[in-house]
């Protein structure tokens, strides 16, 4: 693995990590679930978001669900919560549930793209990666079941 200087449009502390296979990563994730009712379960998920204060209200409902579609996101949401609190939002949503494409390592520098801090300023992967303090349970809790509601019903 090669670290190369950042180019001039990235932060002067960053670098871009150069690979033997040269990995493009995505502008955002790949929801999971059934692809009938993604428009209303990630409207629900953005409302449970907002009026449990981990996010901004979107001006428009779609640049929300980008995050979610593998579209470029052009309208990052505010991430209101702590970082740690986004950090485990997507480990819950990568990891526990399951409910996106995995992105495996690539998953900070994705949720970097589709958030930014509660001033409005974009996040680096490496924060929100870092950021794994324990949570206040009933926010964690809340985080849980807001991912869990993703899981599309079985089969019957």
């Amino acid at each position: 693995e090669v670290l190369a200087p950042a180019l001039e449009s990235k932060k002067a502390n960053e670098t871009i990590t150069k690979t033997s296979k040269s990995k493009t990563i995505a502008e955002s994730f790949l929801y999971k679930g059934d692809q009938d009712s993604i428009e209303l379960n990630l409207s629900r998920l953005h409302d449970k978001l907002v009026s449990g204060l981990f996010i901004e209200k979107a001006k428009d409902i779609r640049y929300f669900r980008k995050i979610f579609l593998k579209e470029k996101i052009e309208h990052p949401t505010k991430w209101v919560g702590s970082l740690s609190e986004l950090h485990f939002f997507i480990d819950f949503l990568h990891d526990k549930y399951k409910v996106i494409k995995r992105e495996y390592h690539n998953r900070w520098a994705i949720a970097a793209k589709c958030f930014i801090d509660a001033e409005g300023k974009p996040l680096t992967g490496t924060q929100i990666k870092g950021n794994r303090e324990k949570l206040d349970d009933t926010r964690e809790t809340n985080l849980d079941s807001y991912v869990k509601a993703l899981i599309p019903p079985p089969f019957s």
